[in-house]
């Protein structure tokens, strides 16, 4: 409880003036820019089995100062649309609440201030009933969910009681009739990157392989304001968040239920799954590219011979650090290494206390810009998303399947990540 009430010491002004249920325990925050399919999520998570606690939605349309009026008109609608349904959903311990942010400042308007006002306002809500572990969902207003959504991540707070963040599965939709063909063909292999990506950290011993999907994050109201918050970037906010939420411990995955995200076409971020649409729908591209396997297999000799830097003097520090590619080195030396291997040396008294904390300096962040630095300037190209799928899954010991594609392939990479406890 310190940690919210340290969170809120500055005089917070809430949003919400109306008190909430006793028995509040989840509070979903949904960000929303000129979406056309709000009201479907909102409906779609009215319709979910009902948990123990009390729920409630927080919508958060938004707009900055320098959009057109036809995006105000439509964010006003979306408020419109929010306010109808809070009059008609707000029953048996399901709530909505609409909180409109007109003309926020151009520095600042985005995803990542939208989903800051709504997250600050579930957790000082559960400040006000003193309870610190009451759960805040991360959602999105193109999304929708599977019927036992609340339950079953109720359930598994319940049976893992120390756990303060997660990640909770999903699946895009890889056919049907709201999209186009092309549209459904790459984000079947946009996911695969996503989750070759995923897959190729962990095959690497890095202990930061997870996901992080803004629709699909969990985490209790004390461990929000223990890392600060939410951030205010207009893109990757959600990477950003969980790579400070991850580190603190009992971070876990939640496989028992599914977020199903939109693969629609997008250019309000500069990355993200609406831009990689939008660059694969305007290219014409017949495959996608992601990283080569071979980069994380140089991460993966760095991971096992990490032991031999602990206690180690410089001279062994130096021949370790030859041990790996070179441009791995390289970029290593880069970022002081050996600075940081004996500051963690005078500061660890054990191994797993080191190693804990050689992966917060060589953290998620490092690691992608290891990624995209070796691709860009080093030794390694891109390759097809499919041909390096199909390496990863025969190091994991995994037959492909036949015929290998996209789908097929994503299909397999899903069962992998469900089947994690």
């Amino acid at each position: 409880m310190k940690h919210l009430v340290h969170y809120f010491k500055d005089n917070y002004q809430p949003e919400i003036t109306i008190m909430p249920e006793l028995s509040l325990g989840i509070v979903v925050v949904i960000p929303c820019f000129n979406e056309p399919d709000l009201k479907a999520s909102i409906e779609c998570l009215a319709r979910c089995a009902r948990p123990c606690c009390a729920i409630e939605v927080i919508v958060v349309v938004n707009f900055g100062e320098q959009v057109d009026e036809s995006v105000k008109k439509a964010c006003c609608f979306n408020y419109k649309e929010a306010k109808e349904l809070q009059a008609g959903l707000s029953v048996n311990n399901f709530t909505v609440h609409c909180i409109l942010k007109e003309d926020l400042p151009h520095k600042h308007a985005g995803v990542g201030l939208a989903r800051k006002t709504g997250m600050d306002e579930a957790a000082y809500r559960f400040m006000k009933l003193n309870r610190p572990e009451g759960l805040i969902f991360s959602f999105d207003a193109d999304s929708v969910c599977d019927d036992n959504y609340f339950t079953a991540i109720e359930d598994h707070y319940k049976q893992y009681p120390g756990t303060q963040a997660s990640s909770v599965y999903y699946e895009h939709p890889l056919g049907g009739h709201d999209f186009l063909d092309n549209v459904y063909s790459g984000i079947a292999q946009y996911e695969l990157h996503l989750r070759y990506y995923n897959q190729a950290l962990r095959f690497a011993s890095l202990p930061f392989a997870y996901h992080t999907v803004g629709s699909s994050m969990v985490c209790t109201a004390s461990a929000y304001a223990k890392i600060g918050g939410m951030n205010r970037r207009k893109a990757g906010e959600d990477f950003y968040f969980l790579q400070k939420l991850i580190p603190l411990g009992y971070f876990s995955e939640i496989n028992t239920t599914r977020v199903i995200p939109s693969p629609r076409v997008s250019d309000r971020v500069p990355f993200g799954t609406g831009r990689a649409m939008m660059k694969y729908v305007d290219e014409s591209q017949c495959e996608m590219q992601t990283y080569s396997l071979e980069a994380f297999l140089a991460l993966k000799q760095m991971a096992v011979n990490l032991p031999s830097l602990y206690r180690s003097s410089k001279t062994k520090q130096k021949s370790l650090l030859h041990l790996l590619h070179p441009y791995l080195s390289l970029y290593l030396e880069g970022i002081e290494y050996y600075v940081a291997i004996d500051e963690l040396n005078d500061n660890c008294a054990d191994y797993p206390a080191f190693e804990k904390r050689f992966f917060r300096w060589f953290d998620a962040f490092r690691t992608l810009k290891f990624m995209n630095q070796v691709h860009n300037d080093g030794p390694w190209s891109k390759q097809t998303v499919t041909g390096e799928a199909v390496k990863l899954l025969s190091l994991l010991h995994v037959s492909p399947a036949t015929p290998s594609n996209a789908v097929t392939l994503l299909e397999q990479y899903r069962q992998i990540e469900r089947r994690r406890p």
